[in-house]
């Protein structure tokens, strides 16, 4: 038996990290199916940095707290095949791990079984020669199979994944018209190679090499254009069936309450709805493969740009799927230089979004300073950023479009709900540490213990004829249950459309818009 030590899983997963950010590129540069859209690479990066984020900043002091923040936060931070099926695969050794903090040599077997049957399972048409290819073959390989030391194992596994990974090329026609191997099953064996390095004490591998992307089939285009992910908590067990006929490469991934839908199609409107009628949806990631296949392989895109501001994971994915092309998300406020940098390295005609009132200076500078030209809209907000964003078009004249945009955020009313940071007296209202406030345009709109109070009653104070109530909540609330937020402002505004998303923000509860 092998003792399992928090903190030797903290620097695992740190290492594997670390090994796919070291190597994001060159998976970036094998993704050739199911679409060549170059983000192979990326996506299973975000995903472990989603969980591995999420560990670093809770409280974790147990083997089974580390693991089971980690998958959550990586099943609903999962991007693309290849993230949604790592999730899973992770999924399922959390479940045999999380049962003592002891590694029997006797459960290696149960725990890479059990693994790939959930990643399997995820998927609505496996197919041979990728990922899975790759994770059936370590299965395989060591089912009866003993071992005196973690240092066998973690060796063994790599050798058996890369001896499967060379034959994907042989098990999927495309990879071997395009000359690589699979990039999911390349993401895998690194993964493995990151474990067996820190039990072992080997370096990790940075792999580097040039793709021939001339071949026809790097070309191709894909029927379906959207790469949609989406994260939500139905109660029904039937999600794959009800979306089957609405694109392919659909992934659907579960942990406990949550689901974690990943589907290529032409109509993401139908594919939202179809999602919630089956339950409320927490994140939601869009993206235009089409565009990205373009960008990969160098082509030239005309047309127009943007770039915003956002802070928060959800935000960042909001802006992103809405057809922002360089988001700036931090905490901290962009530079006048990173501004000028993201617009310049974007190479296109930019419309700039600051969404906040104090990036608005840096935003106007950074366009006297920019060798492209760039135009602001000086949104104050990310709500009102994202309103404007919907009269967007890539293909429209700059001036137009800049014009149409401005008018969409005319009549919008957007704030948000944070804490108070100390004790305070506003209009001879006493504030508390840590209560609930809204403020907006400097007067106190709704001072609260309550979160979600504070939020009711500054929708009732501002919302007027307005029919849309669009919420984002933040960080701090994403593990509560949004079911009762939803029906509270439901029964509250009965006859109004309610949205809800979750945003990421770090320093507040909720940002809302009334439209």
């Amino acid at each position: 038996m092998v003792l399992l030590r928090p903190e030797d899983l903290k620097k695992i997963l740190s290492l594997m990290r670390l090994t796919l950010k070291e190597n994001e590129d060159y998976l970036n540069s094998l993704n050739v199916f199911p679409v060549p859209d170059g983000d192979t690479g990326t996506n299973m990066y975000s995903t472990v940095r989603s969980g591995l984020q999420a560990v670093n900043s809770a409280r974790n002091s147990s083997l089974q707290e580390i693991l089971s923040v980690f998958v959550r936060e990586t099943v609903m931070g999962a991007r693309g095949n290849s993230g949604v099926i790592l999730a899973q695969y992770l999924a399922g050794v959390r479940d045999i791990l999380e049962k003592s903090d002891y590694l029997s040599f006797s459960t290696v077997s149960d725990i890479f079984d059990h693994a790939t049957e959930e990643a399997i399972n995820a998927i609505g048409d496996p197919v041979e020669g990728t990922i899975l290819t790759v994770m059936e073959d370590v299965r395989d390989a060591v089912k009866d199979r003993t071992f005196d030391s973690i240092k066998e194992l973690s060796e063994f596994i790599v050798e058996v994944a890369n001896k499967s990974l060379k034959r994907t090329p042989d098990l999927l026609p495309i990879l071997k018209e395009a000359g690589v191997v699979d990039a999911g099953g390349q993401g895998f064996c690194l993964v493995l190679e990151a474990i067996d390095a820190y039990l072992t004490g080997k370096k990790t591998k940075i792999l580097e090499a040039e793709v021939d992307k001339t071949a026809d089939v790097w070309h191709e285009k894909s029927f379906y254009r959207f790469c949609i992910n989406v994260t939500m908590n139905p109660p029904v067990l039937d999600v794959k069936e009800k979306l089957k006929g609405l694109g392919d490469s659909l992934v659907v991934g579960r942990e406990k309450e949550l689901v974690k839908v990943h589907i290529h199609s032409n109509n993401p409107p139908l594919v939202l709805e179809r999602c919630k009628k089956m339950g409320n949806i927490i994140r939601v990631q869009i993206n235009d493969m089409d565009k990205e296949q373009r960008m990969f392989l160098g082509e030239d895109i005309d047309g127009l740009s943007v770039i915003a501001y956002g802070e928060g994971e959800g935000i960042k994915d909001i802006l992103k799927s809405m057809g922002v092309s360089v988001v700036l998300a931090d905490v901290k406020s962009p530079s006048i230089g990173e501004i000028v940098e993201a617009v310049e390295k974007n190479g296109k005609k930019a419309i700039i979004l600051p969404n906040d009132h104090n990036i608005i200076p840096a935003a106007k500078k950074a366009k006297q300073l920019s060798n492209i030209e760039c135009e602001v809209i000086e949104t104050r907000s990310v709500p009102e950023g994202l309103a404007a964003l919907l009269s967007f078009r890539e293909d429209g004249d700059l001036d137009e479009v800049i014009n149409d945009m401005k008018n969409a955020i005319k009549n919008i009313i957007c704030s948000e709900i944070k804490w108070a940071v100390r004790d305070v007296k506003i209009g001879g209202i006493t504030i508390k540490k840590g209560n609930a406030i809204c403020v907006k345009n400097k007067k106190l709109i709704s001072v609260s213990g309550d979160p979600i109070n504070c939020l009711l009653e500054s929708i009732s104070k501002l919302i007027e004829e307005h029919s849309l109530i669009t919420v984002y909540y933040g960080k701090v609330l994403e593990k509560q249950a949004f079911e009762n937020l939803l029906n509270q402002i439901k029964k509250k505004f009965p006859s109004v459309e309610v949205q809800l998303y979750f945003g990421g923000m770090a320093n507040s509860y909720y940002m809302f818009s009334l439209e």
